[in-house]
C-alpha cells in the first residue's frame, strides 16, 4: 500500500468517523449492524450534511444575485439570473 493510498484511507476513514459521530449526536439511542449503519446512517448523514452545504451556497449565490430565487406552494425553487 503506498503512502497516498494510506494518506486518503486514514482521511475517509476520519470522515466517516465523523458523519457517524454527528449521526449518534443527534440520535443518541440509535443501534444498528454494519450494514445499517453504512446503509442507513451514513448515507443519511452525508444527505443531511449535503443538503445543508447546498442551502448555504444557494443562499450565498442568491445573495450575489447569480440565482433568482422564487417560491411556490411553500417550496423555493431556484434558477440562473440571465440578467447578472
Amino acid at each position: 500500500m503506498s503512502f497516498t493510498t494510506r494518506v486518503t484511507m486514514t482521511d475517509e476513514v476520519q470522515d466517516i468517523k465523523l458523519v457517524i459521530l454527528r449521526y449518534l449526536q443527534q440520535h443518541p439511542g440509535s443501534e444498528d449492524s454494519l450494514a445499517g449503519i453504512t446503509d442507513w446512517w451514513v448515507k443519511r448523514q452525508r444527505f443531511d450534511d449535503s443538503m445543508m452545504a447546498v442551502e448555504t451556497a444557494l443562499k450565498r449565490m442568491v445573495g450575489e444575485q447569480i440565482v433568482v430565487e422564487t417560491n411556490r406552494n411553500g417550496v423555493s425553487y431556484y434558477r440562473f439570473n440571465a440578467k447578472a
